[in-house]
């Protein structure tokens, strides 16, 4: 059984209004490919032995994975076991070989999958996932996307046109890291867009904390889809990255834990997709390089953090289950607590609703009254929540 360092597979929780932009990816006219954005993160299409695929984009994870329902559909063949260490702790899975994998122009043959059961990640994106492109994959092509615009280019970097100064990127054993100031701390991070959140580990809040102090703190966040570790939100006045800055950013800080990469001595944290889809980016994992432009497309969610402080993902009875309440938020003086299913809202019906346009109906104005139907063991309650702004 071999071991794998750094299989992510692990989006957070938050659904905070991130705009999602649904449809098959496509080739344009000009040979670039349409992507798919779904809270923060890009589904590219792929083709595995032929048949067409969605693929999440995950520089998180060392090694490419299938959904472990596509196994007898795709007629693929079991070839032993890994052990796979995740962001919160380990797991063993098995691997497949397939005999074709193709990305744009570029096509991998022979390859090892993992499988993974990708329902949950499913759930927290919205759309279905086929797979996830890890390094052993990225760091063979040079890519840019663009979240905004909603494509991917493929390289070489030179023909990707306008590149600014590249970040010179960190590698240990096929994971790259960010160059990150915070403040005036500075700490390599960990390049990954298969997480939509930035996290800090505590050793790097704890020193952190020692330059500067919070003006305000949101308690009680659900780390991950695969933990029940919590952790905090603040929010950054600066994050330099290379000779570029992110000013006023949301950042979490995670709890310790005695599992997964953020037990490790010396790990600092994540560098998520919320930072990254302010820029257009290129990626030459191959070469350790980031090159980060502005997006001038990019427009930032004035009502990101007004809002009534959960945590949730949609079930399969269309419902939507709170993950967890954030401390003294509206939801927690409204009394709600993990666990209850909001079947309605405003008077609609919840499973009308996809996630985006759901956690869009929770972000409004300041003292925005919002009516909920809440189910708790057998009974149901009408809810009424007033947003207010939590952070940044």
């Amino acid at each position: 059984m071999k071991r794998i360092a750094g299989l992510s597979l692990s989006l957070y929780l938050v659904f905070l209004g991130t705009r999602s932009f649904i449809g098959a990816p496509q080739h344009t006219s000009n040979g670039d490919i349409n992507i798919a954005v779904h809270n923060g993160s890009v589904l590219l299409p792929v083709l595995i032995d032929g048949k067409r695929l969605s693929f999440l984009v995950d520089t998180g994870s060392t090694r490419s994975s299938i959904s472990e329902a596509l196994i007898k559909d795709l007629d693929l063949q079991y070839s032993g076991t890994a052990e796979v260490v995740g962001n919160y702790g380990t797991q063993t899975l098995q691997m497949v070989r397939i005999s074709s994998l193709r990305l744009g122009n570029s096509e991998f043959k022979d390859e090892t999958l993992a499988v993974a059961n990708l329902d949950l990640l499913a759930r927290t994106t919205g759309v279905s996932v086929d797979g996830v492109l890890g390094n052993d994959v990225l760091k063979d092509i040079t890519f840019k996307i663009s979240f905004s615009q909603q494509i991917a280019q493929f390289g070489p970097a030179a023909k990707l046109g306008g590149l600014s100064t590249p970040i010179k990127l960190a590698e240990n054993h096929d994971q790259f890291f960010v160059p990150t100031t915070l403040m005036t701390v500075r700490r390599n991070l960990l390049l990954d867009t298969g997480t939509n959140s930035t996290n800090l580990s505590s050793e790097t809040w704890k020193e952190l904390f020692k330059v500067w102090i919070p003006k305000s703190v949101i308690d009680g966040i659900a780390s991950s889809a695969h933990s029940s570790a919590s952790a905090f939100l603040v929010c950054l006045p600066e994050i330099g990255l290379g000779n570029v800055e992110v000013r006023d950013q949301a950042v979490r800080v995670q709890s310790p834990v005695s599992t997964g990469v953020f037990s490790e001595i010396g790990f600092s944290g994540i560098l998520g997709s919320d930072i990254l889809r302010q820029f257009e980016v290129t990626f030459d994992l191959g070469h350790s390089l980031l090159f980060l432009e502005r997006d001038p497309a990019f427009r930032p969610d004035p009502y990101k953090y007004v809002t009534i402080g959960i945590q949730f993902a949609k079930d399969s009875t269309g419902a939507f289950t709170v993950i967890s309440v954030w401390k003294n938020s509206p939801a927690a003086e409204a009394g709600m607590i993990p666990g209850d299913r909001i079947v309605g809202i405003d008077g609609e019906s919840a499973g009308d609703f996809t996630l985006e346009q759901f956690s869009a109906r929770l972000h409004a104005e300041a003292g925005t009254p919002i009516k909920l139907k809440v189910e708790r063991a057998n009974n149901s309650s009408l809810v009424t929540v007033k947003t207010r702004k939590l952070l940044c």
